[in-house]
């Protein structure tokens, strides 16, 4: 397969796992929009999730997402998934609250 048509695939393979995930954990359909970026990050001394020494490499795919029907919000996923809790937040709202280094960066380099 040519690597420009591989690409497209990959591509769209993963905004079809951008969406079935966000419907996965919130309930919400949404339409997955541009790539926003592209991130990576090493961690060789993290520990995983049971405690136990990791050396953790992560590569970040963000999307932009509009949710054009919101229904209530609520989590989906198995008990002790990932996702603590699931909320709409205004911009001055988002502001306010503690981000992860990730999230931060991505409302940084996202707001006009």
């Amino acid at each position: 397969m040519a690597p420009a048509r591989r690409r497209h695939r990959l591509r769209r393979a993963a905004r079809r796992r951008t969406a079935a995930g966000n419907r996965r954990e919130t309930g919400q359909t949404g339409q997955v929009g541009d790539l926003l970026d592209v991130r990576h990050r090493h961690d060789p001394a993290a520990l995983g999730p049971e405690g136990h020494p990791v050396d953790w490499h992560v590569v970040q795919v963000l999307y932009r997402v509009t949710v054009d029907r919101p229904v209530p919000l609520r989590i989906t996923e198995e008990v002790g998934g990932s996702t603590a809790a699931v909320a709409w937040f205004s911009p001055d709202q988002i502001r306010a609250l503690p981000l992860t280094d990730v999230a931060a960066e991505t409302l940084r380099d996202t707001s006009g």
